[in-house]
This record gives structure tokens, sequence and C-alpha cells, in this order.
């Protein structure tokens, strides 16, 4: 996953890129709660990016933002 942050992306982009391979990668489990924090600490970069790429990727139908309740990983068929 951590390849992906030594290219020339803002990390936004970046993060959505490594969400997505997790999501659609299979190794997150369709419906699985994806913690913004575990995220931050995992990549060492703060939270705007975390939160701008789980909104990018909640228009494209990969993630579910719930409302006071967090995110969750919506792969497709």
């Amino acid at each position: 996953m951590e390849e992906v942050l030594k290219s020339h992306f803002t990390l936004t982009d970046k993060t959505i890129a490594i969400i997505e391979r997790a999501i659609l990668g299979g190794s997150m489990k369709n419906g699985e709660r994806i913690i913004e924090t575990e995220i931050v600490k995992r990549l060492v970069i703060s939270k705007a990016p975390v939160r701008e790429a789980l909104k990018k990727l909640e228009g494209d139908g990969i993630v579910e933002l719930l409302p006071r309740r967090g995110t969750s990983s919506n792969r497709l068929p």
C-alpha cells in the first residue's frame, strides 16, 4: 500500500488509491467499518486528506459515509 505514497500525486489522490485498492482488492470486507484514525496512523498523514479521500470515494460509490457513525466499505459486485 505505502508504495503509492512515493509518487507525485497529492496526498488525497494517494489516499484514495490506497483505500480503493484495499476495498476492491478484497482486503477490506463489504460493509467493514473504516476507521479514519487508523488510516491516519498507518499512512502517517493528517486527517484532512483522509476525509477528502473518503468523500471522493463516497461519490464513486465505494464507501458509505454514515453521519455520526463513521464510514463503511461498499465493495461493488
